[in-house]
């Protein structure tokens, strides 16, 4: 197939190896590979920019309904593999909920079917021994104005939160870091 040059990317057939899919392939230093941009002018119903539904329908299938790899092939300097913003801007207000990420985890089979159940799983796959500030999860407040809470969890005692007046035996802790410094967060088992 020729290359095709324009302003974001140049199409190919490049294949370096048997790993090495047939891609795009871009050199124009701060571009864009796709862009789209979308207006939305409903004033009611839930609308949605993209909608992928995958119906797994066969017997020991699996695998995931959207997959996004980068790869660090050289001395980068901030790579995010996915990047979501929701933004409020001066005109725009909000009587519900604004989430720059959700994640649902919805359930019509009985749990007792088997398997492990998540609205979130965070993995690390790994072969040499990461920097130190490596975690599996790091909060910046980075705005001029900061957020009043690190959580806000809505549940009830018989779900994932423990009465109050609950006592623990300490068991360990858990290592995090706070502003740079190593602290532990200790859990326990319960005892009344």
């Amino acid at each position: 197939m020729p290359a095709l040059r324009g302003r974001y990317a140049r199409w190919g057939s490049y294949r370096a190896s048997a790993s090495d899919y047939k891609r795009i392939d871009c050199d124009v230093p701060g571009s864009t590979m796709v862009e789209s941009f979308f207006g939305m002018k409903m004033t009611s119903g839930s609308n949605n920019v993209q909608y992928h539904r995958m119906d797994w329908e066969g017997a020991a299938s699996g695998g995931t309904g959207l997959r996004i790899y980068s790869v660090i092939k050289a001395a980068v300097a901030n790579v995010n593999n996915a990047h979501f913003t929701a933004e409020m801007s001066t005109s725009g207000t909000c009587t519900g909920l604004v989430a720059a990420l959700r994640a649902t985890l919805a359930a019509t089979q009985a749990t007792g079917s088997g398997g492990t159940l998540a609205a979130l799983q965070l993995d690390s796959d790994m072969s040499v021994t990461p920097a130190n500030t490596a975690a599996f999860l790091r909060v910046i407040d980075n705005g001029t104005s900061k957020m009043p809470y690190l959580f806000n969890v809505l549940a009830d005692t018989n779900g994932c939160l423990a009465a109050a007046g609950t006592t623990f035996v300490p068991a360990g802790a858990w290592k995090v870091m706070v502003n740079g410094v190593a602290k532990h967060v200790p859990y326990g088992t319960v005892s009344t």
